[in-house]
């Protein structure tokens, strides 16, 4: 099988090699060599269906099984993570502000689609803010997690049921809220949604003729995959598999006028089911139709690939100069600003050494001359001289550090971001003052990020110079002015920065063409308009990341997403 896969492309891409005259065969061949792998694996799935035996499609169905438990143990670990950032945050510490607290839960559900509704209620259940209106007290459904959470001290979570507060299939999660002194002030409550769990864990996996069902503690069906909703809330054995819901994990073959089907079910420790329903009869049936819809699939692909060439040689060719065009463009517009920079620092570099020269010389002849200054009046001369020769000096490094800017002569290395947000607000922390800006940060323990430091500072130091100018050009704003970092991690690739403010926002015409050069917004300060385009640049070509900008509301946030391994 190897042999004749390495075989036949040996000989695409001699064709592909030999037919440079012809700029639509090529591109043919491409097509139908891209289409390939797809084809090869259709014919493959389809051999395994028809050679699978009642024991591999068992165990196949106990592996998928497994694999949701997995999933949705790591589900639950995420949860509690992200949970015990909520409860640590002084948003949501402080019991006495409901209008604040509810702001906080409500800009985190909208960063997270794991959840239904989040609040937080104090130690006898009754809620103090809640994202969602109308809500009093804590649900019953939720009281049994409550208390448990405020028994053990400890993360705790309930079984799947249907919420009467929110008609919907949840997990009730619980996590305690501590005052200062550490003692328990209140809880954390939320309401995980099954349907996240259903629509995103559920398809990464191949339920190909199988179904697969999803109960709470009482058999109550909740979910199910393919969707159904008409049978949600029915009981689960009442199709007939009530025998292999009596223990933890079991396996059960039924035979009846749907044809043969194998069972396999687990329940979780929390009470929840998942069962999952193999249509042998079925996938056999379904199997002899596939194949000839790969036959029939491969011809069409080879029609549509010479059909299409007609049509898209030429405007490839045409797209690719015009992207040649812009990339020119751009990368001319890029080395013009370093050679700017690098000119600058050379020209003031030889008139701030003589100013200094000259300030040691008067300092000298203040220090020698018996008819010059004497007393206090030398002290203070001297005093302003040396804070002048300091502030040549800050201004000669500044220069400096513009000058090698855009230099790569530096290694990557490891990053503290607590660090990096700290100095950046630093710079910047008399502003924030003078606004009266509050800003707030939040960093993962376990985010780590190899990369360079001084481009990330400069990068998040442009950016919340943006915010504060914004803030500082609309004197109507409302006295409770926001400014938040964070950083978390997505998976073992990515960090996520993400910077957001009340200031305003930003035209939603304009929302698209902030980091394009020469583009000067609301959200910019005035000026050449090269801000937000320098540090895309920076974090696209020297961090291996990506940036972009959301605006709605009068809220505006922007995301920088890292490797956590410099690319």
């Amino acid at each position: 099988m190897r042999f004749a896969i390495q075989r036949m492309g040996r000989i695409m891409g001699f064709l592909i090699k030999h037919s440079t005259r012809s700029y639509r065969l090529r591109l043919a061949l491409v097509l139908l060599v891209a289409f390939l792998p797809f084809i090869i694996y259709d014919f493959y799935k389809n051999f395994q269906i028809h050679s699978m035996t009642e024991e591999q499609l068992i165990a196949n169905a106990s592996s998928t099984i497994a694999d949701l438990a997995r999933e949705h143990a790591d589900m639950l670990s995420a949860v509690e993570r992200e949970m015990y950032l909520v409860a640590s945050a002084n948003q949501v510490r402080k019991l006495d502000k409901a209008q604040q607290c509810r702001t906080y839960l409500l800009d985190f559900l909208g960063i997270s689609e794991k959840y239904v509704n989040v609040a937080v209620a104090d130690t006898d259940g009754q809620l103090v803010c809640t994202a969602m209106e109308g809500m009093r007290q804590v649900s019953p459904e939720a009281r049994k997690t409550f208390d448990i959470s405020l028994e053990q001290d400890a993360f705790a979570t309930g079984s799947a049921v249907v919420s009467s507060s929110h008609n919907k299939p949840i997990f009730p999660a619980a996590h305690p809220i501590r005052d200062d002194s550490g003692d328990v002030s209140g809880m954390l409550m939320a309401g995980i949604a099954l349907n996240w769990f259903n629509e995103i864990i559920l398809d990464r996996f191949d339920f190909l003729n199988s179904t697969l069902f999803i109960a709470d503690i009482h058999n109550t069906l909740i979910a199910q995959h393919p969707m159904a909703a008409s049978e949600i809330g029915k009981p689960i054995d009442s199709r007939g598999i009530s025998d292999v819901l009596e223990g933890d994990y079991g396996v059960v073959t039924l035979k009846d006028d749907d044809g043969l089907r194998y069972v396999v079910h687990q329940r979780f420790k929390d009470g929840m089911s998942i069962v999952m329903e193999v249509n042998a009869s079925e996938l056999q049936a379904r199997a002899n139709q596939m194949l000839w819809q790969s036959i029939l699939y491969f011809l069409l692909v080879i029609v549509i690939s010479l059909a299409l060439t007609s049509y898209t040689a030429k405007k490839l060719i045409v797209e690719e100069v015009d992207t040649l065009y812009r990339m020119n463009i751009a990368q001319s517009k890029y080395t013009t600003a370093s050679e700017i920079l690098i000119n600058i620092a050379h020209q003031w570099r030889q008139p701030l050494n003589n100013l200094s020269l000259q300030l040691e010389s008067v300092a000298e002849v203040v220090e020698d001359t018996r008819t010059g200054l004497t007393g206090e009046a030398r002290d203070i001369a001297k005093a302003y001289m040396e804070e002048s020769h300091n502030s040549l000096q800050k201004l000669s490094n500044t220069i400096t550090e513009f000058s090698t800017f855009f230099k790569s002569e530096r290694s990557p290395r490891q990053i503290n971001m607590k660090k990096v947000f700290t100095d950046v607000i630093q710079v910047v922390q008399p502003h924030l003052d003078e606004l009266e800006v509050e800003f707030t940060q939040s960093v993962e323990d376990d985010v780590t990020y190899i990369g360079y430091e001084s481009e990330l500072k400069h990068s998040l130091l442009s950016i919340v110079n943006n915010t504060i100018d914004a803030f500082r050009r609309d004197p109507d704003l409302e006295s409770n002015k926001i400014l938040r970092m964070q950083a978390l991690r997505r998976g073992n690739r990515e960090v996520i920065i993400e910077v957001m403010d009340n200031a305003g926002g930003i035209d939603p015409a304009m929302k698209e063409k902030v980091f394009e050069p020469y583009t000067t917004t609301k959200f910019r300060a005035p000026g050449t308009g090269l801000g937000l385009y320098t540090v895309k640049s920076i974090i696209e070509q020297r961090l291996g990341g990506h940036v972009s900008m959301e605006s709605s509301a009068g809220e505006t946030r922007v995301y920088v997403v890292l490797p956590m391994t410099k690319k």
